[in-house]
């Protein structure tokens, strides 16, 4: 594994952490284990690209994870349309979280990461 990327998996798997608060799992310590973690990763990177980068992992994590019923409809005629679910849920997962990448590119550090990832989540909403 390339050793400038593997901050981008641990992120992955974070944000993977994290969408175990969502249903149908609930377990909501997960996720403040998963932000935890991810938000910690976030504030130790050395510049903004590289925060970036982890921010995006870790939204796509989250967002791959918690989103994975948007491909049950692929699945009405699947020898037709099957193959377009992982099209799906890794285009709409990573793209989602391009938001919580330029969240963490704005507000590295502690209560600045905090605020953006809230506008963040909010512009997205």
């Amino acid at each position: 594994m390339i050793p400038r990327l593997r901050p981008a998996f641990v992120a992955f798997f974070l944000g993977v952490v994290s969408a175990a608060g969502q249903a149908p799992l609930g377990i909501w310590g997960l996720t403040l284990i998963g932000l935890g973690g991810l938000f910690y990763m976030i504030g130790a990177q050395s510049n903004r690209p590289r925060a970036a980068l982890v921010g995006w992992f870790g939204g796509a994590g989250y967002f791959c994870a918690s989103l994975s019923w948007i491909i049950s409809p692929f699945f009405v005629d699947a020898p037709h349309d099957a193959w377009m679910a992982p099209f799906a849920l890794v285009f709409m997962g990573f793209g989602l979280a391009l938001f919580w990448g330029l969240a963490a590119a704005l507000g590295r550090r502690s209560l600045g990461l905090v605020l953006a990832v809230t506008a963040a989540e909010l512009a997205r909403g």
